[in-house]
């Protein structure tokens, strides 16, 4: 007995800014549709096409303005559910809104702002951690705690600082 094979499902977000301008934004199938809800998944989408928007590499880091700007411009978000068949053809399984009234679009707006906002300050503040964690050390170096045995930092400040490292660590995927 032959068991017919679901074709791969594609998720597609679509944007539509002022001017009449619509985009549709793949999304990794990884995502759910109920990811969106979440104004740093959303954000993270849309971050290369805000970089399309204002004409900028996609390696390029957006401002806090830019990404601003695209946002009080975004007026409809929606998306395309399709299955994906043999040489590209694919059918359109569900095509729905996200933002059904401008009261939808205003909560979305002041989010990806709100998540924005935390991303930077997020760095900003693990930069200064980092900085910290430095002077620690180097001043740790100086009096010659890091080298001997018993470094001269308190068990709990040096679980803290390894704890902090590790998080502020790139880790990998």
């Amino acid at each position: 007995m032959n068991e017919k094979r679901l074709p791969p499902r594609l998720m597609i977000l679509l944007v539509v800014l002022k001017g009449e301008k619509v985009y549709k934004v793949p999304i990794r199938s990884e995502i759910e549709l109920d990811h969106l809800k979440d104004f740093n998944t959303l954000r993270r989408i849309l971050t290369p096409l805000v970089q399309l928007y204002h004409g900028v590499g996609f390696d390029t880091r957006l401002t806090y303005d830019e990404f601003s700007i695209f946002i009080n411009d975004l007026q409809h978000l929606g998306y395309e559910r399709l299955d994906e068949y043999f040489s590209g053809i694919q059918e359109l399984v569900e095509a729905k809104p996200i933002t059904e009234n401008d009261q939808d679009i205003e909560k979305i707006r002041k989010g990806l702002l709100i998540s924005l906002k935390s991303q930077e300050l997020s760095e900003v503040l693990a930069t200064k951690l980092k900085q910290a964690i430095h002077e620690v050390f180097e001043n740790e170096k100086k009096k010659g705690g890091l080298m001997n045995k018993e470094p001269s930092l308190e068990p709990m400040e040096s679980s803290i600082i390894r704890e902090a490292l590790y998080l502020l660590t790139p880790q990998l995927p």
